[in-house]
């Protein structure tokens, strides 16, 4: 666990503390506490690292640390509390400047930038005071050339959104995310991202920029990590989090059907959604609706019929947008992918046409029925107004 206390601009991945509790050695002596003469015995606060190791050439941005702090309780609940002897917590300094607090001796330090970098932790009274005398520990560590780097853009750590469907949106660097190879042998330098939210998978793609909807209001805690093809995480692993809340009363838009990763066995979709706290008419806003990558339209419904859908995989965005067609201040959107196996059944009305205007209160309806036996095997149904 931990409390940011200072971060730097910008959003590509550079040096900056997210997440994390460390332990560091002592200047002089590599991966053990620094204790005065003073403190010196078996009853003393210390502090040490377990992990990273004197030295650690890390091909990741980020790093996995350890520590271990000995004759102190550290309580992350008494931060700016009154002083207790034998508690508090510790400050976390990197190359000198401080960047966190934590109470916990396992944690994520994220967005490492390339180079040589001393690590070091404080142990601090709940004032935030360090102790007297100074119990701290330090470690040098390197992280490599070219080594992969990954960066949440958005949601930010501390971050508030009006969106129970909100967008993430991270950068990768010195990794190719490639969405077409998930499931293929695994490709040095190629593969994709898993999203955890409150400790559940809840996505893998190979998109810079996706949803995850039906969050309910209140505080979230979001993890991403680079995984190769097969799903596997990087070694060591590459990874960025932040905590962030939804808000009370924030728009919900979810596809209900189909879910994530169908095999439908025609090439008509009865896509349905669910839309919470936003109303969808043209006086208030609708739903742009995307397939492949082309809007198809703007849906003031829950529920369309999305057909003449070739054999292949499929993609289905959907977003809350205004009347004007713009997308709210902050997005609500979801996203899903299906499979059309070969050979599925088809129909297409090919007459009437679309808003073709009719001279008969009986017309002729002429439709094309393709992998579907006509006759003894089966027949057509239709629908008038909802009536059949």
């Amino acid at each position: 666990m931990r409390r940011k206390v200072a971060s730097s601009g910008g959003h590509a991945p550079a040096l900056l503390l997210v997440a994390f509790s460390i332990g560091i050695l002592a200047a002089g002596s590599a991966g053990s506490a620094s204790l005065t003469a003073g403190q010196a015995g078996q009853d003393a606060p210390s502090v040490s690292i377990l992990y990273p190791t004197p030295g650690l050439m890390l091909a990741s941005s980020s790093l996995e640390v350890s520590i271990q702090v000995r004759n102190f309780t550290l309580n992350g609940s008494a931060i700016g509390g009154i002083d207790r002897p034998g508690e508090g917590h510790y400050d976390v300094l990197v190359d000198g400047g401080r960047v966190t607090v934590g109470w916990s001796e396992r944690e994520n330090l994220t967005r490492i930038s390339e180079g040589m970098h001393l690590l070091e932790v404080v142990l601090a009274e709940n004032s935030g005071a360090p102790l007297q005398p100074r119990v701290n520990a330090s470690v040098w560590f390197e992280v490599t050339a070219g080594a992969p780097a990954l960066a949440l853009i958005t949601p930010l750590d501390g971050q508030s959104l009006n969106s129970s469907s909100p967008v993430v949106l991270v950068s990768a660097g010195n990794f190719r995310l490639e969405h077409a190879s998930i499931g293929k042998p695994n490709t040095q330098g190629v593969g994709h991202l898993r999203a955890y939210v409150d400790g559940e998978s809840r996505r893998s793609t190979g998109h810079a920029r996706f949803p995850i909807a039906g969050l309910a209001a209140g505080q979230h805690s979001l993890r991403v990590e680079l995984v190769n093809n097969d799903g596997s995480p990087l070694a060591p692993p590459v990874r960025d989090h932040s905590s962030f809340t939804v808000l009370q009363g924030a728009p919900l838009l979810r596809v209900s059907s189909p879910q994530q990763g169908w095999e439908n066995f025609t090439t008509t979709l009865d896509l349905r959604l669910e839309v919470k706290r936003f109303r969808i008419d043209p006086a208030n806003g609708s739903i742009a609706l995307v397939v492949d990558g082309l809007k198809v339209g703007s849906l003031h419904t829950e529920r369309m019929i999305v057909n003449r859908l070739m054999p292949g995989v499929h993609a289905i965005s959907v977003a809350l947008q205004r009347t004007d067609g713009a997308p709210l201040p902050t997005p609500v959107e979801d996203f899903v992918e299906w499979t059309v196996f070969n050979g599925s059944p088809s129909v297409t009305i090919q007459s009437p046409t679309r808003e073709e205007s009719i001279a008969s209160s009986s017309p002729l309806v002429k439709a094309e029925v393709k992998n579907f036996p006509l006759g003894a095997g089966g027949g057509l149904l239709a629908w008038l107004d909802g009536k059949k």
